[in-house]
């Protein structure tokens, strides 16, 4: 996904230095990399107001910051189950649909 200041995309990474979420620039250069649970179910980060949120596989959501990706928030959604599709966020908020329908908001307020 496009990062909100248009300098550069997220993306997650998985394999080789370890589970990652990483912001790269516009020729695919690493301008930051955290350690993350990402997960193997494709599903792109989510940016806005300077909020990254990732879901992994074991229906965690995490939220990072967006000008350093520092970890802010994780939570578990519904145990047991997958998250099928990415989040979105809006004014602070995470939305994610877990695999059981439910749809869950989560704000570090």
């Amino acid at each position: 996904m496009l990062s909100a200041d248009g300098q550069g995309v997220w993306t997650k990474l998985i394999g080789g230095e370890g589970a990652a979420l990483a912001k790269l620039d516009r020729d695919g250069d690493i301008i930051f990399r955290v350690p993350a649970i990402v997960g193997s179910v494709p599903s792109i980060p989510a940016e806005a107001d300077g909020l990254v949120a990732v879901t992994a596989n074991a229906s965690i959501v995490s939220a990072h910051a967006a000008a350093d990706g520092a970890l802010l928030w994780q939570y578990q959604v519904s145990p047991g189950l997958y998250l099928p599709a990415g989040a979105v966020t809006r004014a602070g908020v995470v939305y994610v649909v877990g695999m059981d329908g439910s749809i869950t908001a989560l704000t570090a307020q």
